[in-house]
């Protein structure tokens, strides 16, 4: 009996990476935002305004698109929406280059604000995904970034 050949559009269905990661993105970002909505900000928005504290003053839009491996025309986007919200700041460097950006008061009171939700989501995130595929991501991602090589955040002086 012959087989018959696969269709490419079967093939990409069986064999392709994206479709489920995207898939597990929009379920596990569905979580964190239904989460975070009470304090009028989503996953990405959390994601950027914790990024921006982490690296303290180096904090730029190249380098938290590096550091969050996000396209830079997105980043900007969202810085866009988190000065209108006045959760950040943005000011030009000292070479007028770059621009700077650093959190409010509002924004830092944001993250506080937002961290018991944060944690729910996070808990329902990880049973979800049972501890092993939780600790199996984490490791993908350190993979990714080690291949990607974006710069590392290192503690802002607080963290020390």
């Amino acid at each position: 009996m012959t087989k018959r050949p696969i269709s490419s559009a079967e093939r990409i269905s069986r064999e392709c990476l994206g479709m489920p990661v995207r898939m597990l993105h929009r379920a596990v970002s569905a979580v964190y935002d239904d989460a975070l909505g009470a304090h009028g900000v989503g996953l990405a928005q959390l994601n950027l305004l914790v990024a921006v504290e982490r690296l303290g003053d180096r904090a730029t839009a190249s380098l938290v698109s590096r550091v969050l491996m996000l396209e830079k025309s997105s980043v900007s986007r969202e810085v866009d929406r988190l000065v209108e919200r006045r959760w950040m700041t943005r000011s030009t460097g000292a070479q007028g280059r770059s621009q700077r950006l650093a959190l409010t008061v509002q924004g830092r009171r944001l993250i506080d604000a937002a961290l018991p939700s944060w944690e729910a989501a996070q808990g329902r995130v990880r049973a979800l995904l049972g501890d092993a595929g939780a600790d199996l991501l984490v490791s993908m991602v350190g993979r990714l970034r080690a291949a990607e090589a974006p710069p590392v955040i290192s503690p802002a002086p607080s963290d020390r």
